[in-house]
């Protein structure tokens, strides 16, 4: 997800809050990691849901991000790659080096 930068620090505190904020407990929304990103002028960040499949998983995420759509906030979920397949590629990727 990412939001036009104005103080990467600040903004990512910002986006954390008002990611967590608008989390219900439905949603089952565990944790989020905010960081900037080096590539252009935005924070990124990544929410973790303790759901049962991706498919549940990926409707929390516009579930909150719905919620979020205010203030000028332009948010997005640009990738959903399961935790199970990033384990698995970075076992792969440790094989291989």
């Amino acid at each position: 997800m990412t939001a036009p930068a104005h103080g990467a620090e600040r903004l990512g505190e910002e986006l954390r809050s008002l990611l967590s904020d608008a989390a219900l407990p439905a949603d089952r929304l565990e944790h989020v990691y905010v960081q900037p990103d080096g590539a252009s002028p935005s924070v990124e960040a990544v929410l973790f849901f303790a759901r049962r499949t991706l498919g549940e998983a990926e409707q929390s995420a516009d579930a909150v991000l719905a919620r979020c759509a205010v203030d000028g906030w332009r948010l997005s979920r640009r990738s959903t790659v399961p935790l199970a397949t990033l384990v698995e590629l970075s076992a792969y990727g440790a094989d291989r080096g």
